[in-house]
């Protein structure tokens, strides 16, 4: 056996395996269990959890089950800014649904969670870079919204003259 000292082996009982093959395994005290690389379930919070299940139910009934998976990350974030500010500003619930904002804020946290991974999955299937992925998410200083071709064309139309970057259709 690979990686265990003669001690180890000494301790080790032969356990049958499916299909008739013997595996030694190391004895242990009854009651052990080796799940200390496995994930923490046990350290969600079941009222904070419990909020989250709310304004999904809401949110189910409202539209459909999981109808979040084909969103735009950047709706999903807007969203989640949207509640965040209303907390900022002293606002503990949100109007519309009566739940807390911090519930739609797990929410749409979950969601774009959930958007990523399956982004990078599905990148990661193809071969391509999972490193980074550009979601287009506007920053602070993004610019602010984007000049409509019928706004350049109304400027052209009232004697003004676009840049050349309008003209060109490269300006943001």
């Amino acid at each position: 056996m690979r990686g265990r000292s003669e001690t180890q082996m000494q301790k080790s009982k032969k356990v049958p395996s499916v299909g008739g093959n013997v595996r030694a395994y190391p004895r242990v005290p009854p009651g052990t269990k080796f799940d200390q690389d496995k994930l923490r379930f046990d350290l969600i919070d079941d009222l904070a959890e419990e909020e989250m299940v709310a304004v999904l139910t809401f949110g189910a009934r409202k539209y459909d089950s999981w109808n979040w998976l084909p969103l735009d990350p950047n709706r999903v974030v807007a969203a989640l800014r949207r509640h965040l500010s209303a907390v900022r500003k002293g606002e503990t619930h949100d109007p519309e649904t009566g739940r807390l904002h911090s519930g739609h804020i797990m929410c749409c946290a979950m969601f774009l969670c959930g958007i990523e991974k399956r982004i990078l999955l599905t990148r990661e299937r193809k071969g391509l870079d999972i490193n980074h992925v550009d979601f287009k998410i506007p920053g602070p200083n993004h610019g602010g919204p984007r000049k409509s071709k019928n706004r350049v064309r109304q400027n052209v139309s009232k004697g003004k003259r676009p840049s050349k970057a309008v003209a060109r259709g490269t300006r943001r």
